[in-house]
């Protein structure tokens, strides 16, 4: 920290301006928060300082370190103009001065910045920073793809290129590759590198690591040929991620294997070529897939064996794909789901037990709809993926009974609205001719089983309703011979989710069970 006026002319009384810095810093070749320099221009007196500049002499930086800030007014000085608001007494006026590595700029080698505070020709304060380039070894410059639009079609085929440049202090005989990615599949196996699982393998996931022979010099930059990677079918996004020099061994319990192609090679970047864009630690590249996940209803037909026996009524949603999709969207497990599942079941019949992961919806003391949920551990709903509800009907009055159905609501992309609703059919012995209509909507039929869990608890509210009148929530966990009446206990949509979070605890938000890609 540095104060005081120069020599000669005088500063005004109670003029009392600091610089407050570190006093040494690193000039990286990428952008990094240990690549910049932040200053403070402190008034520590009693007087307001109503203008004033800051002058930075970096002179003995060049052809070590690039340094911006303020606009340059002659080669490696740069003046920050501060008239727009004064300094008053305990004031500060932060900023920034950004530290970039030269090109063919030395490990070690070091330079100065030399600030100072001058107002109305009178130095305020001033302040010396040694500024020094590191050894940061290998790193990342290029990462390219082609086609490199940012949304690809699935099962898309992609060139990857990458390169990069050795900021090091020595030499090297080989460099270490490695690749993660997620979303896509590669198209063949170098013969020098391991393959191995990583993140969501099931849909793309991988992890690759290649040791590269080859004289690498300082300053030295080379390009390597990754081959061409394949976008997934059935995923929503995608990314690869590359860096160079960081050893990594392979965990005992994670399976790996080496590919049997070509060797991965690597090749000096010629001078015409454009520079590169150095990253801190690792390069990414990624993409979107332009595809959509169809939801669709699931109702069923069931028949009475005989007049007073249950019927089970399985029915539910499944994916139709192509791809997948997120099974919630908020912070906590099962919060804001991407679609609603209602349930209304037929006229004429009572549900006796419902489903634990369906609520019950009361419009004026009267049943309307079931609300059914899936379980809130599954990160993501696989193309194909099943979800079904069972409930135990109740045929009350055979004359009386028209079908119900299963509708899906709310979905933000839903590219095909036919399969959005679905018949419940309930015929009675005899009855050939089912209850009459198809619930509209193509839909189809539920498989077998269900989802399991523990369901939530009791309390009392009131949600907002269409048409007239108003409707209420109740739990459907464990409901027995009443459970499509409308009695029982009432609770509010969001009161029901507040119980389930408590329910489920903390701790099951890492101990997710994922299906397919977070």
């Amino acid at each position: 920290m540095s104060t005081g006026s120069a020599a000669g002319a005088s500063a005004p009384a109670g003029t009392n301006v600091v610089l407050d810095s570190p006093t040494t810093a690193d000039a990286y070749p990428y952008a990094s928060s240990g690549g910049s320099l932040y200053v403070n221009v402190l008034n520590k007196g009693t007087t307001t300082v109503d203008s004033y500049t800051v002058t930075l002499d970096a002179t003995s930086l060049k052809g070590i370190a690039d340094v911006t800030s303020c606009p340059e007014k002659a080669d490696h000085v740069l003046v920050c103009e501060k008239n727009k608001w004064p300094l008053v007494p305990r004031g500060s006026a932060p900023f920034q001065v950004d530290l970039r590595r030269a090109k063919g700029a030395l490990v070690g080698a070091s330079g100065e910045i030399r600030m100072t505070v001058e107002s109305h020709g009178v130095q305020l304060a001033s302040r010396t920073v040694k500024v020094t380039i590191p050894d940061v070894g290998l790193v990342l410059d290029r990462l390219e793809r082609t086609p490199s639009s940012g949304e690809v079609k699935p099962g898309t085929s992609m060139k990857v290129t990458s390169g990069f440049t050795n900021y090091g202090a020595t030499p090297r005989d080989h460099t270490v590759v490695l690749m993660n990615y997620q979303g896509l599949t590669t198209d063949e196996e170098f013969s020098n590198c391991e393959y191995g699982t990583y993140g969501d393998h099931t849909h793309g996931g991988g992890q690759v690591r290649c040791e590269v022979e080859g004289q690498v010099d300082v300053n030295g930059s080379y390009d390597l040929d990754l081959g061409s990677v394949t976008a997934d079918t059935a995923v929503l996004y995608g990314y690869l991620r590359v860096s160079y020099g960081h050893e990594y061994h392979w965990g005992n319990d994670q399976p790996h294997h080496r590919g049997t192609g070509r060797e991965l090679r690597m090749t000096p970047r010629p001078a015409s070529a454009p520079p590169g864009k150095p990253q801190d630690i690792e390069g990414i590249n990624e993409f979107s897939v332009d595809s959509t996940a169809d939801i669709q209803a699931v109702g069923t037909t069931v028949r009475q064996k005989k007049a007073g026996d249950l019927v089970k009524a399985t029915v539910g949603v499944r994916n139709d794909g192509p791809a997948g999709m997120k099974a919630w969207t908020g912070s906590e497990p099962g919060e804001d789901p991407p679609y609603e599942t209602r349930v209304y079941i037929p006229a004429g019949t009572e549900a006796v037990t419902t489903p634990d992961h369906c609520v019950k919806f009361t419009k004026n003391g009267a049943l309307d709809y079931y609300l059914c949920h899936q379980e809130t551990d599954d990160f993501w709903i696989d193309p194909g993926q099943a979800t079904n509800w069972t409930f135990d009907l109740r045929v009350v009055d055979p004359a009386a009974l028209k079908p119900g159905k299963v509708k899906v609501t709310s979905l933000p992309e839903d590219p095909d609205t036919r399969n959005n609703t679905a018949a419940i059919v309930v015929r009675t012995p005899g009855d050939d001719s089912g209850t009459g209509g198809t619930g509209g909507g193509p839909g189809g039929s539920a498989g077998s089983g269900g989802t399991s869990g523990g369901g939530p608890g009791g309390g009392s509210g009131t949600a907002g309703g269409s048409g007239t009148g108003s409707t209420t929530a109740t739990s459907g966990a464990g409901h027995g011979a009443m459970a499509g009446t409308g009695a029982g206990p009432a609770v509010t949509l969001a009161a029901w989710a507040s119980v389930l979070a408590l329910a489920l605890g903390g701790a099951l938000f890492f101990g997710l069970r994922r299906r397919g890609q977070q």
